[in-house]
């Protein structure tokens, strides 16, 4: 009676070391849950597996691109005082997809065809930086009549115009949905090689005007406005 008492404890010890050994492999591998059969039970585990591992990663930039003008014109001046000048300029805009706003609520499992859906922010510019500016052509200024230097505030306009035109040209071109695209690739084969299941992304509605941060919005020197003839005037 004793050794079979002693027997059966024996193997409710070795059970509950068992389920202890083999829940956080099911949990962090998810085809040995379904080779197991434990799937259904450990799928919270997982979407929670999902969350961490791409927490990490914080801001996933997709897609950089560089562009470039080499005709940015600024003028300015009154009939006795002028400036004007042509400026090229080198930039490169970043857009990416914010992930560290993925939590398990963003994430579902379907147990019909074994996948993963993500729902994921829309991808939206990032940041702007100018990498070269340098001005080719100017005329006007330093003249009898002309005695004030507004050279340097020609130079930041023409900065920030440049700027301007950079985003609103990768916009058209179609910035934000080449970066989905890639983001689709990059976001979907990452979950897939941590899950082993398909993965599907379904981004956000992007709003109607694209939200520009203020890396990509250059400041006017102090005092200058647009005179509504495509020039710039002081108040």
């Amino acid at each position: 009676m004793k050794t079979a008492i002693l027997v059966l404890l024996i193997l409710v010890v070795s059970l509950m070391i068992g389920v202890a050994i083999v829940r956080p492999l099911v949990e962090f591998i998810p085809s040995l849950g379904n080779l197991l059969g434990l799937s259904p039970s450990a799928q919270g585990g997982t979407t929670r597996t999902i969350v961490n591992s791409i927490q990490p990663l914080g801001q996933l930039v997709t897609l950089s691109l560089e562009v470039a003008h080499a005709n940015v014109n600024v003028k300015s001046g009154t009939p006795i005082c002028g400036y004007e000048a042509n400026y090229v300029s080198q930039s490169v805009i970043e857009v990416g997809v914010d992930i560290s706003s993925i939590g398990v609520d963003s994430i579902a499992y379907s147990e019909e065809d074994d996948s993963y859906i993500v729902s994921a922010p829309a991808p939206a510019i990032t940041s702007c930086r100018n990498e070269y500016f340098d001005q080719y052509a100017k005329s006007g200024g330093g003249t009898a009549t002309c005695f004030d230097d507004f050279w340097d505030d020609m130079s930041i306009i023409g900065r920030r115009l440049s700027m301007h035109r950079f985003v609103q040209d990768a916009l058209e071109s179609g910035i934000l949905r080449r970066a989905e695209n890639q983001a689709t690739i990059v976001l979907g084969n990452f979950i897939s090689a941590v899950t082993g299941s398909q993965v599907h992304i379904e981004y956000d509605d992007a709003p109607e005007q694209p939200i520009i941060p203020p890396s990509c919005v250059l400041d006017l020197p102090s005092g200058w406005i647009e005179d509504g003839q495509g020039g710039w005037k002081r108040t």
